[in-house]
């Protein structure tokens, strides 16, 4: 299981207290959902030492979302609000709900994992714990039926294009593209934004001079693929 930690919000913080860590496991960094399938399932797992409740929904990404404040309600995701215990696992299930027609290219929505540790029973009254609270968002692909990721082939179609210090990434493919890590001469770390499907992303390289770039794809189960590629 891959294993996300994100400190979101403190809450009660007097200058001496102990906290109480949220440490949620996750199966994996996204989830594929066919426009066939009813439901797809991913797997959470509290690795922490103590109880965790956790609400759960689908959305489109915003942060300022909740459950509440969402209109639509492309999925479903049950449970709706859980609680797990320590060395416990729970399979989410996202039950397919979308109306989305594109058949050209996938959709991208978002499971939330909305996360708060309570504080232990068992702890004297006059210490001061911070509860922390943790929201997760995984990848959720919402995919015509047609249309089969080939990792190796979306890395080959992908085109890179240099002017100057200026780095244009072409996605001239139907899938949301997530590279992990770039490199090339004189620029050791290119940070590139996930691609939309048929889109472009352009950054700003630290050296001019580079002429291959090397990199990181993730796949459909969340696996590494690298490749290289000459600048154009």
């Amino acid at each position: 299981m891959k294993r996300f930690r994100l400190f979101i919000l403190l809450l009660c913080i007097p200058i001496f207290s102990n906290i109480v860590k949220a440490d949620l496991a996750l199966e994996g960094s996204r989830v594929i959902l066919y426009h066939s399938d009813r439901e797809a399932s991913f797997k959470i797992k509290n690795d922490g030492e103590f109880p965790v409740i956790i609400q759960t929904w689908v959305d489109d990404g915003n942060p300022e979302n909740t459950p509440e404040t969402i209109t639509d309600v492309s999925a479903l995701s049950l449970p709706p609000v859980l609680q797990l215990q320590p060395n416990n696992s729970q399979l989410i299930r996202i039950i397919n709900k979308f109306t989305h027609t594109d058949k050209e290219k996938e959709a991208l929505y978002w499971l939330n994992l909305y996360e708060i540790t309570p504080k232990p029973v068992n702890k004297k009254e006059d210490e001061n714990l911070i509860n922390v609270v943790v929201r997760l968002q995984i990848k959720v692909f919402y995919r015509p039926d047609h249309l089969v990721m080939n990792i190796s082939e979306v890395s080959q179609s992908l085109i890179f294009t240099k002017s100057d210090k200026q780095l244009t990434i072409e996605n001239p493919t139907p899938f949301y593209v997530t590279i992990k890590s770039a490199f090339g001469e004189h620029n050791p770390n290119i940070i590139i934004p996930m691609l939309a499907p048929f889109s472009k992303q352009q950054v700003t390289l630290a050296n001019e001079k580079i002429n291959q770039i090397s990199y990181v794809l993730i796949d459909d189960f969340g696996s590494e693929f690298q490749s290289k590629k000459e600048m154009k």
